[in-house]
């Protein structure tokens, strides 16, 4: 997903060192900021979280070949939240 909004965020997460860690990416979509954490912020792993098949398919096609430092995680089906009482 891209919005002119996120910019300032997504250079943010760009500029962050990550160096060394492993970092989980929950809702990944496209890889807005999956990308930038290994590309920029030098992660040595990404977990990507994403339910929507379409983002995890353009996720992978975003990510290619190249990235086998990123894990690609996607629930098979959706649980019911527990109610809080």
């Amino acid at each position: 997903m891209f919005s002119a909004g996120n910019i300032t965020e997504k250079l943010r997460v760009a500029s962050f060192n990550c160096s060394g860690e492993t970092v989980v990416d929950l809702y990944a979509g496209i890889g807005y900021f999956t990308i930038p954490f290994l590309v920029h912020a030098g992660a040595s792993h990404v977990h990507a979280c994403e339910w929507n098949p379409d983002a995890v398919e353009a996720l992978q096609r975003n990510l290619g070949v190249k990235w086998s430092v990123a894990s690609l995680h996607r629930p098979q089906q959706r649980q019911p939240a527990t109610p809080i009482v």
